[in-house]
Order: C-alpha cells, then sequence, then structure tokens
C-alpha cells in the first residue's frame, strides 16, 4: 500500500511543471478614480534562466478580465492590439510600459487607490504560474524603483 501511495506521489513531482525564471521589477499598476472599469500594469520582466519562458496568460483578482496588449502607430495614430503571448528570452528582459506593450485590466471591481497593493499571476506556457504583488501609483515609475518576486 505505501509503496503504491510513493510511486504515485513521485509521478506527481515528476510531472510537476518547474519554476519560471523570471524577475519582475519596476511594476506598478495605475490607480483609477471612482467609476473607472479599466486601467494597466506596467513591469518589467527577466529572464535568468537558459530558456526562452513564454507567458500565455494572466490573472489579477480584481479585474474580471486581464489581457495582453501592445500600443502601436497606425496611420499616425496610436492603436492598440491584444497579443496572445509574451516570450521572455533566455537571459533577456522585455519591458511592459506605457505607450508599449503592457497588460490591460477590464472590469476592475472597486477603484484602486495610491498605495494598496494588487496580486499577479502570470501563467507560463511551460512552467508553474507565479505571483507577485504590484503597487498601485498615479505616475510612472521614477528612478527610485522597486523589486517585486
Amino acid at each position: 500500500m505505501y509503496k503504491i501511495v510513493a510511486i504515485k506521489l513521485l509521478f506527481c513531482l515528476i510531472a510537476m511543471p518547474g519554476l519560471a525564471d523570471i524577475l519582475l521589477d519596476h511594476g506598478f499598476v495605475r490607480a483609477t478614480p471612482p467609476g473607472q472599469k479599466m486601467t494597466a500594469a506596467y513591469m518589467c520582466l527577466t529572464n535568468s534562466g537558459a530558456e526562452d519562458v513564454v507567458i500565455e496568460g494572466v490573472s489579477i483578482k480584481i479585474a474580471a478580465r486581464t489581457e495582453i496588449h501592445e500600443s502601436y502607430v497606425r496611420d499616425g495614430m496610436m492603436a492598440m492590439r491584444q497579443l496572445p503571448l509574451i516570450t521572455v528570452p533566455a537571459g533577456g528582459r522585455v519591458e511592459l510600459v506605457p505607450g508599449g506593450m503592457h497588460m490591460m485590466l477590464f472590469g476592475v471591481t472597486n477603484p484602486l487607490n495610491e498605495g494598496e497593493e494588487v496580486n499577479i499571476v502570470l501563467q507560463y506556457k511551460n512552467a508553474a504560474s507565479q505571483q507577485f504583488y504590484l503597487p498601485v501609483q498615479r505616475q510612472r515609475m521614477t528612478s527610485n524603483h522597486n523589486t517585486y518576486h
């Protein structure tokens, strides 16, 4: 009996995805005024691993839906498009910044006030999900950056 349980446990551990080698820094969620149901999250993602890391989903409890977006210029006008995933290259870095790639939060349940924290979960293609906490800020990050794990 114990032998069967031990074998099943070992199989589960072998089948579990590993952790991604992602460091998130310079991250924040933009504060919202009362009544606004949409905002954005920005961050820098650094991959210290030897393999590319693919982010194929994001979940944030305070939003009904979170999407990865990219801003671009089309015919002299700013536009946005949804991206299916983000690839953080091995040994590389991807920046999610205002006016570039970012995460859109739709259906925000309550106003987000400066000084609060938001829990964000990155869902990887070939690794276990990873949880981070981002501060809520009214403006862009200054030179006084923090690192969040």
